[in-house]
Parts: C-alpha cells; structure tokens; sequence
C-alpha cells in the first residue's frame, strides 16, 4: 500500500513523495525516518562470546484509521474542496471516502500487517530467545485498556508465535481436531489495566499537574500554530487553484491530515491532497507537528519525561530479575517482556533516557532550555506583556504577542471557543474574511486520543461555518482563552529544513518500538575488560549507543546501565504519585500486591 502511495500516479513522484517521512508521528512505520549512522539490528551482529537471554520491548500501536474528530474535520473541507477544480486534482470529486464512525482511531489492516511482520522478524533475528514454545509466564505480553494497542498485541502475536505441526489425537501430526499444522496461531494470554489505573503504560493519565502543564501549552501553542498555518495560506490556495481568501488557516490544518490519510493509509493516485504541499511547506507542517511534541512529550519540561519513571524503572527491574535468574543457570522468565501502548508512552521514555538530543534539556534549537513548569512541578503563567518577547528570532511569537496585546485595546472582536468574547486583532476576525477558522486546541502530534487519554477527550464537534471564530479543532474551547509563550520561548527544535535529531517520524512514527536486550557472556568468565552482562538498545531496528555508557559504545555493561540511564530517573507509582501531586486523583487508586508484571512488587493497582 505505501509503494502504491508513492509510485501510482503521474504526480504521486511529486505529491506523495513531499511528505513521505514528513508525518511526523502520523508516519507510517516504512516511511520512518532513520537515524544517520546507526546501524540495522539486522547487519549488526551479538557482542562476540555473548547470547541474548531476555528482551524487552515498548512499541507504539500500529498505523491505525484517523479518530473521530479528526475525520470531522477533514469532512469540514467539503464546501472548500467543491472550489476546486476536479480537472486538474481528480481526487477531490471522491473526497467522501470510506471513514466510518465504528472505525475511527481503530487499527488498520496496514497497523496490522507493520506489527505482524515487525514479530516476525524478530523471531527470526533472536530465534534462540524469541522462537520456542509459547508460554505465558515465559512471554508477558502487556497492553493499555485501548484497543487499537490490544489489536496491535495481538497482530504482533501472530507474526511471533507459530506451532509448527499440531498434533492430532492420534499423535501422527495430522492436526486433527482444529490443529492447523504449519502457522497454525497461537492463542496468547494479554495483560492490562484499566486506562487510568496503569502507571507503567499510561502514567500521562495518571498525573493531574501532567494533565495541567498539557493544557497550558496547548493555549499558548494554538495561536502560534495559527500564526504559521497562515503563512502557508497562499501558496497551498495557490496550489489547489483557489482565489486568495478562500481558505483559512484552519485549513491548511485540515488538509495537512486529510494528505497523511491520502498518502499513508489510501495510496490515493497522485498523493490526492498532498498536492497542497510542496516540499518547503510539507517541512514547516512537519516541523510545527514536531515543536508540540517536544513541548508536550518530549525535552519541553522536565515533567513530560519524568512521569515515564515508573516505566523505566519497570524496565531496569526487569533486566536485574533476567540477569540474576541467568546468573543462577535459571532461565529468565520472563524471558521476553512485550508492552503495546501509544506515543504518549514511547516518546517520554526515550526522552528519559536522554536519546535524541533530549539529555539534559534538549538544547537542540534556539530555545533557552526554560522548563515550562517550577522546581514544584507546577505550570508556570504563560501569559506576560508583549514586549517580553521583541527580541525572539521566531516572528510567530511576535505576532502573536501584539493580537494578544490588541485584546486589551479594543481591536476586532472574536471568540476563542468558550472564551469570554475578547478582542483580537487581524488573523482572527469574526467575519471569517481572513483569519476565520478553528485555532487547534489540543494539537497533538499524536493525534487526538491517540492514547485516550482524559486529556484528549473533547466534546460533540461543533458544526457551522468553518470560518465562524471561536470553533475550534475538536468541538473543544480553548479553556479560559489563548495565552502568549512563556518570555524567551523559540523552538528547541532546529528550523525546518535543518538536519535535527528531533523529528517524530523518527523518534515515534506508527508502529515505533524500542528494544532492550540483556546479553550474557558464553564462558563462565566474560572477555577481559567487559561485564559478564551487556545491555543493548534497538530503536525502531536500528542498534543506538546507549546514553551515558562512556566511549559511544553500542553495548553497555549492565551496571553500567542501570547507573548512568535508570539509576536516579527510575521511579515506583508511589514516587509518581507524590510528584503529581500525590493523594488520589482521577486514575489514582489504591496500590495493591505486585505481581510478576508489576514493579518492585508496587504497581498493581
């Protein structure tokens, strides 16, 4: 399906090709983007005179169709597509594709097939670990209560574990009574928790001063983003031939989406409506997609890392258990622990761990590094005078902080979705004649309910003219109005166009996975100079140095890792607990006994 997005068609070459690896996490898992320099878990053999002995694994859901509001708001292009003429972008006169209500944010046949096959390949890369007998204290496969990630733990199964030749009731292989020989599926037993009770896979859920600092970033974040959305105007109305002030910069949204649902799940010939994007504006919108991830999930404030604490200290006790149990010349079990769950989940943890820039603040771009919350862990105030920011390269901010200045002074009257009625100056005007459209509260670069969370669950859409003020993306209001970015704030993040590390269709794309895998030495001594055990990190298949182990080497002794990257950032749910604000919140229960999935025995709630 994705050759097919990129090669049918005489424009797909220009069209599909300008986005391809520039979803940010909307990227389809083949069209990731690699890091330079990391070799394939595939070229890149075991430590010499070591063996893989247990393995665990984080991945994101596969690709899946696009939720319930974003297909609302792709259908709120209807009036504006109908200007379009269909003789040169044929694709517009079947813009009413198949996007059902019962599918929406579900996994898709595509998120399936990228699971399956990612299992597969792994059986076969660690056969000596990952290909034997199915058992379930031998193999922990874990989920968050969301099916898109169940679906996807189950697809995964089906690629990893296989009976070779079920056995009849007579013995003789002939797979009587429903074996189903060679490939036959194996039935596996899936563990979860209830959403707002999984501090391992879904502590985002589970911290109400996460929740706070989430919502004051997108309030500060929607009119930047709106400021850069109508930039663009012209050249994406120029490009579908459309008079100028037809669009809104809402739009320019709304066909960004509408171009990955084309191009990544469709294969629509020509790329249908990434034909609105070349590829300078295909690089800011992938560029704005990944500024909110890094100000939300990623190096933007300490707190976005710091509540994947539990999951990394999940994983540092699970290495010491197999470690231990090796040592002892028991076999690990479990030998393989496998978590299914959403970007919110994936991208703290590898921010945590201090991979892609994001070590000690993720001074990546012209930011000043400014967490947007206090030592307490309480969102600061973004709101401050306009002069604060004159001197800012990014001139979003400036522009932003005078119509925020015009509020005060009697500018163009607009709302801002459930917002006392304030005014505002050009950009936002009522009528709908320029700046009308919907300011994207809640922007996410993992997409509204991505995860399910509490925080991206929003209201009925709010139908109308999409060029009324005060709609916006989700049916959602921007709680309490816009606010201006906190003094001093530019993107952390290198400009678009610029060869960074941060980029979502690297780090988290559909389907994104890290693997750690614990190694022991063959011989009862290891090789003079290294550990008897060596940790090994593979991110999406590629083999990463770890961070913090000395030298850039590829494998780190354990102890090693589990002082330089777990020790001191690893927490229990009680830990996470008192940082958000401790007590029991929405998500918060009572702790009860540990099991052999849960944390230092604490995390069974």
């Amino acid at each position: 399906m994705l050759a097919g997005a990129a090669s049918s068609g005489s424009g797909a070459g220009t069209a599909a090709a300008a986005v391809a690896g520039r979803l940010s996490t909307k990227t389809p898992y083949a069209w990731r983007v690699p890091t330079p320099g990391a070799p394939s878990l595939y070229s890149q053999q075991d430590p010499p005179g070591y063996e893989p002995v247990a393995l665990y694994l984080v991945a994101r859901h596969g690709s899946r169709w696009p939720t319930l509001s974003r297909t609302k708001q792709m259908h709120g292009l209807a009036p504006l597509l109908r200007m379009v003429n269909p003789r040169t972008h044929p694709w517009v006169l079947n813009f009413s594709a198949p996007l059902l209500e019962y599918t929406a944010g579900e996994l898709h046949p595509m998120g399936e097939d990228e699971m399956a096959a990612l299992a597969h390949r792994m059986r076969h890369r660690f056969p000596g670990l990952l290909d034997r007998p199915y058992f379930p204290r031998r193999y922990h496969l874990v989920s968050t209560e969301v099916p898109r990630a169940a679906q996807s733990a189950s697809a995964f199964s089906l690629g990893l574990f296989q009976r070779c030749a079920a056995t009849g009731a007579a013995g003789d292989g002939s797979g009587g009574g429903g074996g189903g020989g060679l490939g036959a599926r194996q039935p596996v037993a899936l563990r979860m928790k209830p959403k707002r009770r999984d501090p391992t896979l879904r502590f985002f859920d589970m911290c109400p001063q996460y929740l706070a600092h989430e919502e004051t970033v997108e309030r500060w974040l929607a009119p930047w983003l709106w400021h850069h959305w109508e930039q663009l105007l012209p050249a994406v109305e120029a490009r579908l031939g459309l008079p100028p002030g037809a669009a809104a910069p809402s739009d320019v949204d709304a066909l960004w989406q509408l171009c990955g649902l084309h191009a990544g799940l469709l294969a629509v010939p020509g790329g249908g409506a990434c034909a609105a994007f070349g590829p300078e504006e295909a690089g800011v919108m992938e560029w704005l997609e990944d500024v909110r991830l890094a100000e939300t999930q990623g190096p933007g404030a300490p707190i976005n890392s710091r509540i994947a604490g539990v999951l990394l200290g999940d994983l540092g006790a699970s290495l010491r258990a197999a470690a231990d149990s090796a040592a002892a010349g028991r076999e690990p079990l479990p030998a393989a622990r496998l978590h299914f769950a959403h970007c919110e989940t994936l991208t703290p943890l590898l921010t945590l761990m201090g991979l892609f820039g994001s070590e000690g603040g993720g001074k990546e771009g012209s930011g000043t590094g400014k967490g947007l919350v206090g030592a307490d862990g309480v969102p600061r105030s973004a709101r401050h005078v306009a002069g604060a920011v004159d001197s800012l390269v990014d001139d979003g901010q400036l522009a932003v902080a005078r119509r925020l200045q015009q509020e005060g002074s009697g500018g163009g009257a607009a709302s801002w979705g459930g917002a006392p009625s304030s005014s505002v100056g050009s950009g936002f005007s009522s009528d709908g004649s320029d700046g009308g459209g919907s300011v994207l509260s809640g922007y996410s670069g993992g997409d509204e309910a991505d995860s399910g969370s509490a925080a991206s669950s929003g209201g009925a859409f709010d139908g109308g003219d999409r060029g009324a003020a005060g709609r916006v993306f989700k049916g959602r209001a921007v709680a309490g109005g816009p606010l201006e970015p906190p003094p001093g704030w530019a993107p952390r993040i290198g400009p678009p166009g610029a060869d960074r590390e941060w980029r979502g269709g690297r780090i988290a794309p559909l389907a994104a996975n890290l693997m750690v895998v614990l190694y022991k030495a063959v011989a009862p001594r290891p090789p003079p100079g290294r550990e008897r055990f060596l940790v090994r990190l593979v991110h999406n298949e590629q083999v990463l140095a770890p961070p913090l182990c000395g030298g850039g080497r590829l494998d780190c002794g354990l102890e090693e890792f589990l002082g330089a990257v777990v020790g001191g950032r690893a927490a229990d749910a009680a830990a996470l607990l008192e940082m958000c604000g401790g007590g029991e919140g929405e998500g918060e229960g009572e702790g009860g006994g540990g099991g052999a999935d849960g944390w230092g025995g604490g995390l069974d709630f």
